[in-house]
């Protein structure tokens, strides 16, 4: 009986002393989701705001994507950017993004992969009434001095 309660006094204490070593580790995790979904939010809410200077706050200057086997770099994001907020500009007011959801994450180091949907409405200009919809994203974030930066953004059928 005295072996059985000494097994189990042990396994106590050692499931104590596991426990504090992950509690942090998984409070770091939580700061990190937390942290990264308030990176794509406010990049999310200084496109909608037309603001693009706001935007590449949120942008590593290490930006690096391939796509349609050209290099797009920071500048070269800052301008495609500029052209969408451009454009989206000359049909839509009143835009708004809603119902931000993390579909997938992975924190590895210092490194992220996510992919998000979101819900989106404006006032089309054309057609004189309020257009929505659904959109998904995947991007990529790396931690810079202790913030997140986003360092790819791209639609999910232009993954490698």
């Amino acid at each position: 009986m005295r072996m059985k309660k000494w097994i189990l006094f042990l396994a106590f204490a050692l499931s104590i002393q596991i426990g504090y070593k992950i509690t942090p580790i998984l409070a770091q995790e939580n700061q990190d989701i937390r942290d990264i979904k308030r990176v794509i939010e406010s990049f999310l809410k200084d496109v909608v705001y037309q603001d693009i200077d706001s935007a590449m706050l949120w942008v590593s200057i290490s930006y690096s994507d391939i796509r349609n086997n050209n290099i797009i770099d920071y500048s070269k994001f800052k301008s495609e950017l500029k052209q969408l907020i451009t454009a989206l500009s000359k049909k839509y007011i009143n835009g708004s993004i809603s119902d931000l959801e993390i579909i997938k994450l992975d924190i590895k180091d210092q490194k992220a992969h996510i992919e998000i949907g979101y819900g989106w409405k404006g006032f089309n200009l054309d057609t004189l009434e309020e257009d929505s919809g659904k959109v998904r994203r995947i991007a990529t974030l790396v931690k810079e001095n202790g913030s997140w930066k986003i360092t790819q953004w791209m639609r999910p059928q232009q993954t490698q």
